[in-house]
């Protein structure tokens, strides 16, 4: 299910491993920009993506996958 960007609260929810979403919605715009991620699919980088036609589609579950493996442990952490 791809989710729909608009929130008339003005607060972004936070990503639902089921649901799709692309570049331009709210929740995937708190981990990048759309250029950003654009540059990462073009490089081999971020997180992984599906493509149909021309729109790129992002899994809830595969961003959060991704962002989870950006984290970096401190000596206080470990």
């Amino acid at each position: 299910m791809l989710k729909e960007t608009s929130n008339p609260t003005g607060t972004v929810k936070p990503l639902e491993p089921e649901s799709y979403y692309d570049t331009s919605s709210p929740e995937l715009r708190k981990i990048a920009a759309k250029q950003t991620f654009a540059k990462w699919r073009h490089e081999g980088k971020g997180p992984s993506y599906i493509k149909v036609g021309s729109k790129v589609l992002y899994k809830g579950s595969d961003a959060l996958q991704w962002l989870e493996s950006q984290k970096i442990r401190t000596l206080d952490h470990e």
